[in-house]
């Protein structure tokens, strides 16, 4: 449990002994800086004539090889426990802990959904600054839609959000928080970017259609109708994402 970006780490492969001309393709050519004194007179022995800007791995179109490893399980647990607490952050929470109920592996699945959004999109499925509960829990129903009957219920806070019939309030501390966006509305605006504009992925229209394919089956309300584990690895985006790592 607990799965979001931060308890993510790549780990490259040892650089010590690529030729030259891999490390420019892969990092790039120097960027050199001369050294200069304030006295404007040419710099002694005492310091480099220039210095050499550390390399940017953010520009790495593909990292050349290596794992992806999963850190901290100070919050794992066996697959047939049932708990109430999840420290995963907010943003990736799913309504069952968000409410208070019992979470276990669907809830996981929910994180993973967004965590997979937030790697490809470079930002959270589901925003808010320094949110709170009923933040993401309004986040939540712009983006798929009213709560089942019992969570709508006991979730306290939501007359603040939203108007007896349902529809968002537009006045008062809920303007801050912008308009509904559908999750096929967030889809079709990463989808309308021009490539040059969809980050390091330069995400296709398959990267795309997986995407939200995988978002349909996850971030499903009823966490019994939520994809298991071995559902994922069976679709056909993440057996291509896995083959080419």
């Amino acid at each position: 449990q607990d799965i979001h970006i931060k308890n993510l780490a790549y780990k490259s492969l040892d650089s010590s002994s690529w030729p030259i001309a891999q490390v420019y393709e892969c990092l790039g050519s120097p960027i050199k800086q001369m050294v200069n004194r304030n006295d404007n007179s040419p710099p002694g022995p005492e310091a480099p004539s220039y210095t050499v800007l550390p390399a940017n791995l953010l520009k790495l179109k593909r990292p050349p090889g290596g794992d992806i490893s999963i850190l901290d399980f100070g919050e794992a647990s066996f697959a047939s426990e049932s708990r109430r607490k999840w420290h995963t952050p907010i943003l990736l929470q799913a309504p069952e802990a968000l409410l208070g109920e019992p979470v276990g592996q669907p809830t996981d699945i929910w994180a993973f959904a967004c965590t997979i959004f937030a790697i490809f999109n470079n930002k959270p499925l589901f925003e808010g600054f320094m949110p709170k509960a009923d933040d993401v829990l309004s986040e939540i129903v712009d983006t798929l839609g009213r709560l089942p009957k019992h969570w709508w219920r006991k979730w306290e806070q939501r007359g603040g959000f939203y108007e007896k019939d349902g529809r968002k309030k537009t006045d008062g501390l809920v303007e801050e928080y912008g308009e509904v966006k559908p999750l096929a509305v967030r889809l079709r605006r990463m989808r309308s970017s021009p490539p040059a504009a969809r980050e390091a992925e330069h995400l296709s229209e398959e990267d795309l259609a997986g995407l939200q394919q995988l978002k349909e089956l996850c971030l499903r309300y009823k966490p019994e109708d939520r994809a298991t584990a071995e559902d994922i690895l069976n679709l056909k985006w993440i057996r291509r994402l896995r083959a080419n790592l």
